[in-house]
């Protein structure tokens, strides 16, 4: 443990690089600060989406139709909207 951190301080361009110890720290930092502020921005919508059934598969070579298609097109543009003004509107919430 000694070595990476004397290693990372002789040359500062390589602290955050690989599997430092301000790497590790840093990435777990992120994942209990981010989880947390994904779960209350996104996860009720996520689950909403999931379990509504609604396709929202848009690649035209796997739709059967132009029809559903712009359905499926409009069910995406949808979600798309409501997660981005969940979004918009959490920025209170985000982490410091």
């Amino acid at each position: 443990m000694c070595f990476c951190f004397e290693f990372c301080a002789d040359d500062e361009r390589l602290t955050f690089r690989g599997n430092s110890l301000a790497t590790k720290a840093m990435e777990a930092y992120l994942k209990l600060t981010g989880d947390r502020y994904l779960q209350e921005t996104l996860g009720e919508l996520v689950s909403c989406v999931l379990s509504s059934g609604q396709d929202c598969e848009v690649d035209p070579l796997k739709v059967a139709s132009v029809a559903v298609l712009r359905k499926q097109q409009d069910n995406l543009r949808a979600a798309v909207e409501l997660a981005w003004s969940r979004i918009s509107k959490s920025h209170q919430n985000f982490p410091v």
